[in-house]
């Protein structure tokens, strides 16, 4: 890991503990699973879009330090923003297609 850089912090049920949220540049596709972790893959900004509209992709809660850090990378990567794309439905839709709805919307509400 390179760059690694602090994002936000959750409380944590154990006594007096945070749970700490990093960014960080991989230096490489490997991931390896320590034994905390059960499994662990990279996600394409398009695998998380259509995953979230099939349902076979469950998000965390939305208070919690793991949505944050997925809303920031897609908002950041991919110029989309996790709570629309919630609410967008379980559509079978790409990123593309996603953000030409997107635009196409914003330019009819300005009208």
């Amino acid at each position: 890991m390179a760059e690694c850089d602090y994002h936000s912090s959750q409380p944590w049920p154990f006594p007096a503990s945070l749970m700490l949220g990093f960014t960080a540049e991989a230096q490489g596709p490997e991931l390896r699973v320590g034994p905390e972790l059960e499994a662990a893959r990279w996600f394409t900004a398009d695998e998380i879009v259509r995953s979230l509209a099939d349902g076979s992709l469950m998000l965390p809660p939305p208070l919690s330090v793991s949505f944050r850090l997925i809303e920031h990378w897609l908002r950041e990567t991919a110029g989309l923003e996790l709570s629309e794309l919630r609410r967008a439905g379980n559509s079978e839709v790409s990123v593309r297609e996603w953000r030409m709805k997107h635009v196409l919307s914003a330019l009819v509400e300005r009208t």
